[in-house]
């Protein structure tokens, strides 16, 4: 797992212990090593992969890199390399090969010892990286769950916290939703950037709308309605 921070041009790459985690869409449960390839077997979609894996980690995946077996990053060539590769791998679909070549020219511009490789391997328990870092200063989110699936919002709710989010307020409602929402002001840049990121915990495309009286209802700047078509996949 590699973190990027481009605010204080700092990368922090961490191993995973392969532990079981739950698969969206009703795999069950799979050692975290194999769900990737569990997934490209399937042929699955980039952003069913991104939410997978985002729900198996239980943090925000923005991009997924496929090495080589055994392969280790533990330099900053060796990064660069394996950005470098993956990017040319992922010509043909050019949204993901130009968010790669982002990375690899941001790793190319960080010096080397603000560069962090953790030695000792983590469990998707212990990702602290993002513990008491605010990311998105300014942007008050609410989660609200809108479906049966109960403990759903305070998932996402603790995901989010691990992010850089600053959540106030978890809920559920009795309105369901069919389809997942983003409700937030356009022109709050903050909330812009997070909602952007945050699509990768939902394997479609999530409405976005304006609703002000929501927004003063929930006394947040960005309110995240959970509809059954997450639900059902979990």
């Amino acid at each position: 797992m590699a973190y990027f921070f481009p605010s204080t041009s700092e990368i922090t790459v961490t191993p995973l212990k392969s532990s079981q985690v739950s698969v969206l869409g009703g795999y069950g449960d799979y050692e975290l090593e194999r769900v990737y390839p569990l997934l490209t077997m399937e042929r699955k979609k980039n952003d069913f992969n991104l939410a997978a894996l985002s729900w198996g980690t239980e943090t925000l995946v923005d991009n997924i890199a496929d090495i080589k077996p055994n392969a280790l990053i533990s330099n900053k060539k060796q990064l660069q390399q394996q950005l470098w590769t993956t990017a040319l791998s992922h010509i043909a679909n050019p949204q993901e090969s130009i968010e790669l070549l982002k990375a690899f020219f941001f790793t190319r511009s960080v010096p080397t010892e603000q560069i962090t490789f953790e030695d000792n391997y983590a469990s998707v328990d212990e990702l602290n990286i993002l513990d008491n870092v605010v990311l998105y200063e300014g942007c008050s989110v609410a989660v609200v769950n809108t479906t049966e699936k109960t403990g759903l919002a305070l998932k996402v709710s603790d995901i989010l916290e691990k992010n850089g989010a600053i959540v106030i307020r978890v809920t559920d409602q009795n309105s369901p939703y069919q389809l997942s929402t983003f409700s937030f002001d356009s022109e709050h840049g903050s909330c812009q950037s997070l909602s952007q990121r945050l699509q990768v915990l939902f394997p479609s495309k999530v409405t976005k709308q304006v609703h002000h009286q929501l927004q003063q209802e929930y006394r947040a700047d960005l309110i995240i309605f959970i509809g059954k078509d997450l639900a059902n996949l979990i």
